[in-house]
C-alpha cells in the first residue's frame, strides 16, 4: 500500500499521498514537457542558424577569392570577430568554417528533434498514469455491486495495468534521456572550451550516461511488472498431515465438508503459529521446502487444546465454508493474486539508480490497486460472515462465539511462550504446545471482553472484529458466553486433538 504519509527530513511535514501521486503523475511529465518547449525553440534556433551560414558561407568565400586576387593586402575582420586577417588568410578561415558547418549542420538539425521526444515521452508518462487511475477508479467502483463485478473489474486492471505501468515507466525513461542528450549535445557547437566549459561537457556525459544507465534499470523494472502478476508461494511454518497419519483429522474435516457440501481439502497442515486459514493459492512450507497446491486447510496446534468438539468443528466449519460454492472460486481467482500484487508492488519504486524512473509507476500502481480496497474489504466482511453462520451450523452459534473468544484471548500466550522458545532455544521445553497449554491460568482465560476488538489472523485476507462477528451470529454479549469463553482448560480439552 502507498504509505499514508510522507515525511519530511528532520521538520516533520507530512504531505498527504494524493499530493504525492499528483506530482510524480502530472508534474514530473508536465516539468519534463516544458523543458522539452524550451528545447525546441532552442534546437530550432540552432539549426536555422547553420541553414543560414551555410548559405552565406559560399557568397562569402566567393567575395573573398576575389578580394584576395584583386586586392591581396586587404584587411578583413569577420563578424562578431577580435581579429583582422589579410584577404589569403580570410579565405582560408571562412573555407575552414564552412566545412565545419557543414560537418555540425546535420548534427543540429538531428538535435533539434530530441525535444520532441522529450516532449512525446513526458505526454506518453502522463497519459498512462492517468488512464491506469481512471480505469482502476471506474473499476473500483463497479467492484462495489457484487463479487463477480468485483473478479472481473480487478481481471480488467490485473491485465492492464501492466502494460500502462511499462508505457509510463518507458514515457519518462525517454524523456528524461532526450532531454540530457540534448543539453549535453549543446556544448558540442562550443567553439572554444574553458576549463570550466569541459568540466560542464564532463558532467553532461556523466548525466546523460547516467540516464542511459536509469533506463536500463526502468527496463528491468518494467519486466518486473509484468512478473508481479504471477503470486509468490505463502510461506508456512508447518507440517503437511495425510491420512495415514492423522485418520481421525481427516476424517471429522471430510464429515464437517460433507455436511456443508463444501470441498475436502487437498493437504491439511498442522503448525505453531498464525491462525486458523484456508487458501486456494500455493504453500510454501518451511523447513522443509515443499510446495503445495490446491486446496489446503491450516490448523494452529496451540489453540486445538483449548477448543472442545463443537467449537474446533465450528471454527473448522467456517473454514470449510470457504471451498462451498462462489468463495472458492473468489478465493482462488482472486484473493491470493490480489495480496500478491500489493506486497510485489511495495517493492517497484526501489529499482536501484533507475527508481526515480519507477516510483511514479510504483504510486499509480499502488492507488490504482487501493482503489479496489473499500470493495475488497466489503466482500471479505460478507466472506467471513456467511463462513461464521455456515461454520456454526454444523455445532451452534454459541460454540462458534466462545470459540472465537478462546482463540483471541490465547494470542498473547502463544506469542510470548515461542517467543522466549526462540530467543533462547535450549532452555524451551520439547514440547511447545504443552508449554502454551501449562502457560494457561489454571482460573481459567483473561477476560474475553477485552479481546472483543481484535480480528483473527490470516495471511492472504482480512476478517471483521470479533465483536462484530459474535453480533452477527445472533449471540448476546452476556456473561454466559463470557464465562464459557474463560471457561479453565480440562483434561478433556487437552485430550481432544
Amino acid at each position: 500500500m502507498i504509505m499514508r504519509f510522507w515525511r519530511g527530513q528532520g521538520d516533520g511535514r507530512r504531505l498527504p499521498p494524493v499530493i504525492l501521486l499528483f506530482a510524480w503523475v502530472v508534474g514530473v511529465p508536465t516539468l519534463l514537457a516544458g523543458l522539452g518547449a524550451w528545447e525546441v525553440e532552442r534546437g530550432h534556433a540552432t539549426a536555422a542558424s547553420y541553414t543560414r551560414r551555410i548559405v552565406e558561407l559560399p557568397v562569402t568565400l566567393v567575395q573573398l577569392r576575389l578580394l584576395a586576387a584583386t586586392d591581396p593586402y586587404a584587411s578583413v575582420q569577420f563578424e562578431g570577430a577580435r581579429t583582422a586577417y589579410g584577404a589569403a588568410l580570410a579565405v582560408d578561415k571562412a573555407r575552414e568554417a564552412l566545412a565545419g558547418v557543414e560537418r555540425d549542420r546535420p548534427i543540429a538539425i538531428a538535435r533539434a528533434w530530441f525535444p520532441y521526444a522529450t516532449i512525446a515521452g513526458a505526454a506518453l508518462a502522463m497519459l498512462a498514469g492517468l488512464l491506469a487511475l481512471a480505469g482502476a477508479t471506474a473499476a473500483g467502483l463497479w467492484a462495489r455491486r457484487s463479487r463477480d463485478a468485483l473478479l472481473t473489474g480487478f481481471g480488467l486492471v490485473r491485465r492492464a495495468l501492466p502494460v500502462l505501468l511499462g508505457l509510463q515507466i518507458v514515457g519518462l525513461s525517454l524523456a528524461v534521456l532526450c532531454a540530457t542528450l540534448f543539453e549535453a549535445g549543446g556544448l558540442w557547437f562550443t567553439e572554444r572550451f574553458s576549463a570550466g566549459e569541459a568540466k560542464l561537457l564532463l558532467g553532461a556525459l556523466v548525466i546523460a550516461g547516467l540516464a542511459v544507465w536509469a533506463a536500463i534499470g526502468a527496463v528491468r523494472g518494467l519486466r518486473g511488472v509484468f512478473a508481479l502478476f504471477t503470486p509468490e508461494p505463502i510461506d508456512v511454518n508447518g507440517r503437511a498431515l495425510d491420512a495415514a497419519e492423522a485418520p481421525g483429522l481427516w476424517r471429522l474435516v471430510r464429515e464437517l465438508a460433507a455436511r456443508q457440501d463444501a470441498l475436502v481439502p487437498d493437504a491439511v497442515i498442522v503448525g505453531l503459529t498464525g491462525g486458523f486459514f484456508v487458501t486456494e493459492g500455493a504453500v510454501r512450507l518451511a523447513p522443509n521446502g515443499m510446495t503445495l497446491t490446491g486446496r489446503t486447510l491450516y490448523l494452529p496446534a496451540p489453540y486445538l487444546g483449548v477448543l472442545d468438539g463443537r467449537e474446533l468443528s465450528a471454527v473448522i466449519g467456517h473454514e470449510l465454508a470457504h471451498f462451498a460454492g462462489e468463495d472458492t472460486a473468489y478465493s482462488r481467482r482472486f484473493t491470493p493474486i490480489y495480496a500478491g500484487l500489493h506486497r510485489a508492488l511495495s517493492a517497484l519504486g526501489g529499482a536501484g539508480i533507475g527508481d526515480v524512473l519507477t516510483r511514479p509507476a510504483a504510486y499509480v500502481g499502488n492507488r490504482s490497486l487501493g482503489t479496489f480496497d473499500a470493495a475488497v474489504a466489503h466482500w471479505s466482511r460478507v466472506r467471513e460472515f456467511e463462513a461464521d453462520r455456515r461454520g456454526a451450523l454444523v455445532s451452534g452459534a454459541p460454540p462458534a462465539a466462545s470459540a472465537l473468544l478462546r482463540v483471541g484471548a490465547l494470542g498473547p500466550v502463544v506469542g510470548e511462550t515461542l517467543g522466549s522458545a526462540f530467543n533462547a532455544p535450549d532452555a524451551a521445553r520439547a514440547d511447545l504446545v504443552a508449554g502454551v497449554l501449562d502457560a494457561i491460568p489454571a482460573a481459567g482465560f483473561p477476560d474475553p471482553a477485552s479481546h472483543l476488538d481484535e480480528r483473527q489472523e490470516h495471511p492472504t485476507d482480512t476478517h471483521p472484529p470479533d465483536r462484530q462477528r459474535i453480533v452477527a451470529l445472533g449471540v448476546p454479549l452476556d456473561g454466559d458466553l463470557m464465562s464459557r469463553a474463560a471457561r479453565p482448560l480440562g483434561a478433556e480439552d487437552r485430550a481432544w486433538p
